[in-house]
């Protein structure tokens, strides 16, 4: 099961990297499709960002239940509490870098996003490999993703006004407000 599971969380974290990248183009690609808006960023803000982890972890975690999830007791524990450490470990990673060189470069944003799949993946693996179970777990880390996929939902269309939310580019907040595309 350990080799199995192995492969499942490289080709998650290669999943994750590759989809996440094309979702980047999804927004301006269909026209600013506010139903696209929901999984892909609208703007080049750090939370909509975010969602180029979020989604396709997600989507990934779906298909490899089907295939090896089942037997795994703590599969939606592991899945759930890394759908929101995946982003914390993005926004980490950014702010510290951004902060200490006074500014963001490209390279090193997608070399965070390559990062923190990496170690999601890694920890993801460690973490199922793990026997032990806490009851209710699957709830809270189901609990966890549905409250992930409120809050992009809410923050596309009405994100606080806060850095995190904020456009670097056009100093524009969200999908509606905005007001233009993803490039």
């Amino acid at each position: 099961m350990k080799r199995s599971l192995a492969f499942w969380e490289t080709a998650g974290f290669f999943f994750v990297v590759l989809v996440g990248s094309a979702l980047h183009f999804a927004f301006a690609a269909s026209g600013n499709n506010l139903a696209v808006a929901l999984i892909a960023p609208v703007n080049e803000s750090v939370w909509e960002h975010l969602k180029l982890f979020f989604f396709p972890f997600l989507l990934f975690a779906l298909i490899e239940y089907r295939f090896i999830g089942r037997p795994i007791k703590n599969f939606w524990f592991t899945k759930g509490s890394l759908s929101l450490l995946g982003p914390l470990f993005i926004v980490a990673m950014f702010y510290t870098y951004s902060s200490l060189l006074g500014g963001n470069f490209l390279v090193a944003d997608i070399g965070i996003f390559v990062i923190s799949a990496g170690i999601s993946a890694k920890i993801g693996y460690n973490i199922m490999t793990h026997k032990m179970v806490q009851k209710r777990s699957r709830e809270v880390a189901i609990g966890i993703i549905v409250f992930m996929a409120i809050a992009f939902t809410i923050f596309t269309f009405r994100p606080p006004e806060n850095e995190l939310f904020a456009d670097p580019l056009t100093g524009g907040y969200g999908a509606v407000r905005a007001g233009n595309s993803n490039e």
